[in-house]
């Protein structure tokens, strides 16, 4: 039994009885769907709901799968360059997932639709409170510059020398806390320029191995089986802007089925470094199209010493047997499981749940032993003392709304023999918020998860990450760090501190937020934006009860903004940290830059080159910006004009047959 958070912000015992009150949420849902002329989706749902209410404890699952030993490209060496010399150039699609559709992307459509439309519950009742501290913020600050891409994919590593990389969906930002120095920043299509991919770059990850003290960065290329490819770097030293990294390629599409590799998460063993993905089918939007989740596994030692065709076992065909059913299914989405104060073996735990269920209660642990050429996995399949569901969208200042997506596990770390993790959900209100959850080991399959969820009643949660803050064996705490908004709130950042026995604090606010964010959308859509997909958040290794965190924040002009905010736990009391951060830092802001941006519509999806001549002579002197495959609809094009001298050009938005789709003329005064 947890605490949890309710609606003024207090701490409410809450029993595991809670599971009847939040399973009756689907049978409200159901009821809607039902007298809405849905019946057919209503029957699914009632039956689903009905098969999640069973018992709670743990059951040992059949699994199978198949693994392939795949060899990556490189590896290639890139190095920081100068700011001056990067354009930053990107297509932001602007339109919400479209209605409609047939199969499993109209029932998930039609259900979240139908969830948002569920009231919003005010309830304020009170029950046994118990206050305990908050985390203490210590210092936050402006990250990641914005360049025009939704949503942020924030993403953060610190190493024990205080060496910051901060990544977001289009850029890469490293900063030198010790120096109060920012040492670079740099596009993601700079940085995998040596792989010589063409299409569009995102869903970046960054981590700190603290045994190697060296960093990880991961970068998705593509999102067709045509352009498919995962970007991993090792650095090459504890100081990767000075040292640079090495950088090899895997493929996006290794089975050859013609799916292509989304939403990464990394995690590091001892020994290996492993890497979730979602594969898809062109086309896809919103987890539509959806073939299956894979991992991959790779000798992190030979990737820090850059050797040639690194060997990577890949993981895919997962599949369980459900209790009681004849049938084998797949697990949508693993999320590896970090270490707290450090890694726990050579092993790896994998995580999932029932992401997209509209109720459950259901969690599946993965535990994957030995190196990439050896290794096995076997599954436990949970039930928690209470449920979790597909969470609504989030509200936003003047009827803007953000996209929750789902309930994916979002982050954890395994510590003294406790697994934390932390997921977004549907609350007890019918608002956005997030559970926080516990696995005891080695007990785990003898009993059930125990699980709180954390919310608000005039305010929405979402896209929770979490790190350890205990200093030794006796000490199980932590920081969650999490995004906010609300329909007459900014949006923002904000954190809560879990005590040793599971407590969880009111909410500590890290950035208010100027506003709320209004990128996307045309027309009726415009109301739509992206939020997440995720935040991240890391153990401060070489000062142990301090974490670090990034989220995300808002901007008065209605622009997205990165933050990055150092928290400590409330009892952290073992001397000066290892920075003096009560000290006034310059935190000197990001280079200017100056960003051209042009719109346009396609009926079609296309392969498109964004070139840029001088106007007097447009055949010669060109520049080539951008090259992706782009979506069918209205496209966002921008790029960074500060590298260019003063005068006049021509952007030219040329497709693979050398038709010109847009010219536009482009005024530099710098």
């Amino acid at each position: 039994m947890f605490h949890q958070l309710n609606d003024n912000g207090i701490l409410e015992v809450k029993a595991a009885a809670r599971l009847i009150r939040s399973t009756n949420l689907s049978y409200r849902v159901a009821f809607f769907l039902y007298f809405s002329h849905m019946k057919r989706i209503a029957i699914v749902l009632f039956a689903f709901t009905w098969m999640a209410e069973s018992r709670l404890c743990a059951q040992h699952t059949s699994v199978s799968w198949e693994k392939k030993i795949l060899s990556a490209e490189g590896p290639y060496i890139t190095l920081h360059k100068p700011e001056s010399e990067d354009f930053f150039s990107h297509v932001q699609h602007l339109e919400a997932p479209p209605p409609g559709g047939e199969g499993f992307r109209a029932y998930l459509q039609q259900l979240k639709d139908s969830i948002n439309q569920l009231p919003r519950r005010t309830d304020r009742k009170r029950g046994t409170a118990e206050q305990i501290p908050g985390p203490i913020l210590h210092r936050q600050f402006e990250g990641n510059s914005y360049n025009g891409s939704a949503p942020n994919d924030n993403h953060i590593a610190i190493s024990r020398n205080n060496l910051i990389i901060s990544v977001i969906n289009t850029n890469i930002f490293t900063y030198d806390l010790n120096e109060d120095s920012l040492l670079s920043v740099q596009s993601l299509q700079q940085f995998c320029a040596p792989l010589g991919l063409p299409d569009v770059k995102y869903d970046p990850r960054v981590l700190y191995d603290p045994d190697e003290d060296r960093f990880i960065l991961v970068i998705l290329n593509g999102f067709t089986w045509q352009t498919s490819w995962i970007a991993v770097a090792f650095s090459r030293s504890s100081n990767p802007a000075a040292d640079g990294w090495n950088l090899y390629a895997l493929n996006g599409n290794p089975l050859d089925n013609e799916t292509w590799s989304d939403y990464p998460h990394l995690a590091v063993s001892g020994s290996d470094l492993f890497i979730t993905v979602n594969t898809f089918l062109n086309g896809s939007f919103n987890n539509s199209g959806y073939v299956e989740s894979t991992f991959w596994q790779l000798d992190k030692m030979a990737g820090y010493r850059g050797d040639s065709g690194l060997t990577a076992a890949y993981f895919h065909q997962l599949r369980y047997q459900p209790d009681g059913a004849d049938t084998m299914k797949p697990i949508f989405n693993f999320t590896p499981i970090k270490g707290g104060s450090g890694h726990y073996g050579e092993k790896m735990f994998l995580l999932s749940n029932e992401n997209l269920a509209p109720e459950s209660n259901r969690y599946f642990l993965t535990i994957v032993n030995g190196g990439a050429a050896s290794s096995n996995l076997k599954m436990v399949e949970m039930r928690s003392s209470q449920s979790y569901g597909l969470p609504p969208d989030a509200r936003q200042m003047q009827n803007h709304r953000f996209d929750c997506v789902d309930a994916r596990i979002q982050d954890g770390f395994f510590e003294n023999n406790i697994l934390h993790f932390v997921h977004n959900t549907i609350t007890p209100l019918n608002g956005a918020g997030f559970v926080y959850g516990r696995i005891y080991f080695p007990e785990f399959e003898h009993r059930s998860i125990d699980i709180a969820h954390y919310y608000h009643d005039s305010l929405d949660f979402g896209f929770p990450a979490i790190s350890y803050t205990g200093r030794n064996a006796l000490e199980n705490d932590a920081i969650i760090t999490f995004n906010h908004c609300g329909r007459e709130y900014p949006s923002g950042m904000s954190a809560c501190y879990v005590d040793h026995e599971g407590r969880l604090s009111e909410r500590e606010e890290v950035e208010r937020g100027a506003g709320y964010v209004d990128v996307l959308g045309i027309g009726v859509q415009r109301f739509y934006e992206r939020w997440g997909d995720y935040s991240g958040s890391q153990r401060l290794y070489q000062t142990p009860g301090w974490v670090i965190g990034a989220g995300y924040g808002s901007k008065a002009n209605r622009r997205p903004e990165t933050r990055i905010a150092l928290l400590s736990s409330p009892h952290w009391q073992s001397g000066p940290p290892s920075v003096d951060f009560a000290r006034d830092f310059k935190l000197y802001p990001n280079p200017a830059q100056r960003f051209f941006e042009v719109e346009f519509i396609l009926d079609e999806p296309q392969k498109l080159r964004f070139v840029l001549t001088t106007a007097a002579h447009a055949k010669g002197g060109s520049i080539d910006l951008h090259a992706a495959q782009v979506r069918r609809g209205a496209n966002r094009f921008s790029f960074n004009t500060t590298p260019l001298r003063n005068g006049v050009y021509n952007l030219l938005i040329i497709n693979e047959n050398g038709e010109l789709i847009k010219r536009t003329k482009v005024v530099v005064a710098n």
